[in-house]
């Protein structure tokens, strides 16, 4: 009689390790992008979320190590733990829309990121992607593991029919998860995307589009399409060639066709998902469509599209949110600014607007906007401001070019002949009179001479202020305090500006190596760095390769 092999224990506890590897890292990803979700992009509040993240990871491994030394664990343990966690993922997900041996597990864990960022992360939804993480977990479960006992075999044979069914059922819980998010509207849509959550809800006859849960455009939607295109092509004496920068699936490609010798539209769109969606909502896209052959769709990121092309237009028209994330802020830098100059026609215009004020700006207000105006004036020898709701900035490589006067806007729109119900005579005289230009352009210039790079983030520290102010939070007297204190000295600013993945490795290998913790020495050397280290020098790179050569994060 041959003996049961002794490395079959063995080899199952190496499956289930690496079972649940893949599993963790890939129910992280999902979760992940939830809280980014409900971060509505912004890196302050995911780090507060991450926060969270470690402090009960942390705490739950402290429980783990100290129940494992009394308890030790095998195979049907961790095969009970694996049939705990296929519950929590698809429970976890629910909730945050409701709410707003180490080899093994490492090579699970690059398995199932591998598995979902390149085959599954945008075609799949992240409800029916956990749901079938916790099938394939009670599974493994069951497989590697089988219960000994009925009690067993009944809670996993009933989990594995209530994921099932809930699998084959996702679509509908996925719409009303979704409707959750969004308690008193209609959800006509909502699209996982590798960038982003693309929702979409109806209300009377106009449809609203948002990005991770933050307004991105109407539709319809006339006044704002004609305040975006139409005073960027009236500051040109000329426009034939356009290079627009986002805003297209707004309707903003029909608006920029109503001037007459329009001969080239390229429309550069980061998410191809977005355009998807629009055409699937709205039927009346033909410009979406490819049948005007004045019209390219480009799907690029905008600012690797301007270091790579070589071609240059009229006017440049910039139709993105406000830098209210590291993602968004990278697009109102001094190096962004002097791409687009390089491709730019020697009289060609550049126009986008930030959220201003009507009646008057605030300090804070002022001053985030004079940022964006004293970064574009180090690029263009002329820049001029139009007052409002939405700051419109214009600039332009040869001086003397735009115009300020709006009486002469005005006889540009006669003579192009085009029927505008907002743009006409009575605003243009009124709300883009000289005096008001003047008054805006003064207290820009009286603001302090600061400027946005991609190394020095200013605007986006000002709009977190303003956010955190409208929000009601506390975040604009502490990051004021921390933007007090000077640069390369010994408080919080430096801690801020510095390296942080060498400041905490540093840091802990020394604790590793105080005097009198001889026990603690060893353990921490190799230990020590290893954690700061692996959640601090990703943070580098990710900048690296999300933000300076144009990728998205």
């Amino acid at each position: 009689m041959v003996p049961p092999s002794p490395t079959s224990p063995a080899r199952s506890l190496s499956l289930l390790v690496l079972a649940y590897g893949a599993a963790t890292l890939a129910g992280q990803v999902l979760i992940l992008r939830e809280i980014l979700v409900l971060a509505q992009g912004q890196e302050l509040k995911l780090a507060l979320g991450l926060w969270c993240w470690l402090l009960w990871t942390g705490l739950g491994s402290l429980l783990g190590g100290w129940l494992a030394t009394r308890h030790p664990a095998g195979p049907a343990t961790l095969a009970g733990l694996l049939a705990w966690l296929a519950w929590l993922l698809p429970g976890t997900l629910l909730a945050a829309r409701a709410l707003p041996t180490l080899a093994p597990q490492a090579l699970g864990a690059a398995l199932g990121v591998c598995l979902l960022q390149f085959f599954l992360m945008g075609q799949v939804a992240a409800l029916t992607l956990g749901l079938g993480a916790g099938f394939c977990l009670i599974l493994a479960a069951w497989a590697l593991a089988p219960p000994s006992g009925l009690p067993g075999r009944l809670a996993l044979g009933a989990s594995l029919l209530v994921l099932g069914a809930s699998l084959v059922f996702s679509p509908q819980l996925e719409h009303f998860s979704r409707n959750l998010q969004w308690p008193g509207r209609k959800v006509a849509a909502a699209v996982d995307s590798p960038y982003a959550l693309l929702s979409a809800t109806r209300e009377a006859d106009q449809i609203s589009f948002y990005v991770n849960r933050v307004w991105h455009f109407t539709y319809p939607d006339p006044y704002s399409a004609e305040m975006a295109v139409q005073l960027g092509l009236l500051q040109h004496p000329q426009p034939r060639k356009i290079l627009l920068l986002g805003g297209g699936a707004a309707g903003l490609i029909p608006e920029a066709l109503k001037t007459k010798g329009i001969s080239r539209i390229d429309y550069v769109e980061l998410d191809p998902d977005l355009v998807r969606l629009v055409q699937r909502l709205l039927p009346g896209t033909e410009a979406l469509q490819g049948r005007d052959p004045r019209v390219h769709l480009i799907f690029q990121d905008a600012r690797r599209f301007l270091s790579q092309e070589t071609g240059r237009y009229d006017v440049i028209l910039m139709i993105l949110p406000v830098p209210g994330s590291a993602q968004l802020f990278r697009y109102y830098t001094r190096e962004f600014f002097a791409a687009v100059a390089r491709r730019l026609e020697a009289k060609g215009v550049f126009s986008f607007t930030v959220t201003g004020g009507e009646a008057g700006l605030n300090p804070l207000r002022a001053r985030y906007l004079a940022i964006i105006y004293h970064t574009l004036k180090q690029v263009f020898p002329e820049v001029v401001v139009f007052p409002g709701e939405r700051v419109r900035f214009f600039a332009s490589p040869t001086p003397d070019l735009l115009v300020r006067d709006p009486k002469i806007l005005t006889e540009r729109l006669a003579a192009r002949g085009i029927k505008l119900r907002y743009v006409r005579d009575y605003y243009l005289l009124a709300d883009l009179s000289v005096p008001r230009q003047e008054y805006v352009r003064q207290l820009l210039e009286q603001q302090p001479s600061e400027i946005n790079t991609d190394l020095n983030p200013q605007s986006y520290l000002y709009d977190l202020i303003l956010t955190g102010a409208r929000e009601g939070l506390p975040l604009p007297k502490i990051l004021l305090e921390l933007k007090g204190f000077p640069p390369g000295g010994h408080g919080p600013g430096k801690r801020l500006g510095g390296a942080p993945g060498g400041s905490g490795a540093g840091h802990c290998w020394s604790i590793g190596r105080l005097p009198g913790r001889v026990g603690f020495a060893g353990p921490a050397s190799g230990c020590g760095p290893a954690g700061p280290g692996r959640l601090c020098l990703p943070a580098p790179r990710t900048y690296a390769t999300g933000f300076l050569p144009g990728y998205p994060f």
